[in-house]
């Protein structure tokens, strides 16, 4: 009976300590899926540490490399800056030697004007001809060209002169741009080529365009752009030149509009820079064809800018070219 007691207290104590061992294995298990949900929550949290660092770094290099191009891109810019500073530095330079040059022989060329006025007889009471008097009219005609010419000629070169200078308030005048293009339109009836192989299209705004400039200037740019597109056109049967003005936002401005070969895209980034011309040099043709040294359009649009104005320039290929000035209005008070 001892001994049935003995099993059985063991028999139970047996079962306390499977029963304590089974509380043990779940803890034991509990703990494990514990450790390994730990495990793969960090894990995961590396991971996706991993992969914001990795953002990180790659939105870090795109910003490099963003600024790398930004950089280059400023560098270009700066070069071509230095390379138009100094394309500009020469053509100042030259500029300044021609119109030293040309001084002197447009100085005796006045002169002779004036003394063929002079020296020129007074017929009007004299029994002439008519034939003798129209073609003494000729000639006066023809000379008083001549000296307008070699007025405007001396007025251009006393600008390039003084294109160094910021301030030309002194030559400075408020003109009405409808009637200095009519001007310049009758003055260049002298040109044969002007007067009777183009046809021309004028189509002038219907009121008064002031605007304040040099005049001597303005003239120059309007006769560069005809002078260029009767080049453009050499040769054509159907040369055609279409003048335009008018108002836009408070600007004033005039266009010269061409129906030769056109101008291509390449070459249109290109047509304003000193020196760029797809005209040939004079020495490389034959007499008698256009010719150009780059400085005409380069010239125009410095002098447009010096007045806080703008040259537009529109052109396709086969369809001609239209060239805009536009410049600040000038309001007069009545």
């Amino acid at each position: 009976m001892q001994d049935s007691d003995q099993i059985l207290q063991e028999i139970r104590k047996l079962k306390i300590r499977i029963k304590y061992l089974e509380n043990e294995l779940v803890i034991t298990k509990q703990e494990q899926n514990d450790t390994t949900q730990n495990y793969y929550e960090l894990y995961s949290t590396l991971e996706q540490k991993v992969e914001e660092r990795t953002k990180e770094l790659n939105d870090a290099l795109d910003q490099i490399n963003k600024y790398n191009t930004q950089l280059e891109t400023m560098l270009e810019e700066r070069t071509r800056d230095l390379i138009k500073t100094e394309r500009h530095a020469a053509f100042s330079l030259l500029s300044q030697g021609i119109v030293h040059n040309l001084k002197n022989p447009l100085s005796i060329i006045h002169g002779s004007t004036q003394l063929i006025n002079y020296l020129k007889p007074d017929l009007s009471n004299e029994n002439v001809s008519p034939k003798v008097s129209e073609y003494l009219e000729n000639v006066n005609s023809q000379v008083r060209k001549l000296e307008i010419g070699v007025e405007r000629m001396m007025e251009m070169i006393n600008s390039l002169m003084t294109k160094s200078r910021s301030d030309k308030s002194e030559n400075i005048e408020i003109i009405e741009i409808n009637n200095l293009l009519k001007g310049e339109l009758d003055f260049l009836n002298a040109d044969s080529v002007f007067k009777y192989k183009t046809k021309k299209v004028i189509n002038l705004y219907e009121g008064a365009l002031y605007t304040e400039v040099v005049p001597g200037e303005l003239s120059q740019i309007f006769l560069n752009l005809i002078r260029n597109s009767l080049d453009a056109m050499y040769g054509q049967d159907d040369a055609e030149l279409t003048f335009e003005s008018g108002i836009r936002d408070e600007k004033v401005w005039f266009s010269v509009s061409d129906n030769g070969p056109g101008i291509s895209e390449e070459n249109q980034k290109k047509v304003f820079d000193p020196f760029f011309s797809t005209k040939p040099k004079a020495s490389d043709v034959a007499s008698g064809k256009p010719t150009g040294t780059g400085l005409g359009l380069h010239m125009c649009m410095q002098m447009v800018h010096s007045y806080k104005g703008n040259i537009e320039l529109e052109s396709k290929p086969g369809k001609g070219t239209a060239i805009r000035v536009i410049l600040p209005k000038k309001k007069i008070d009545n």
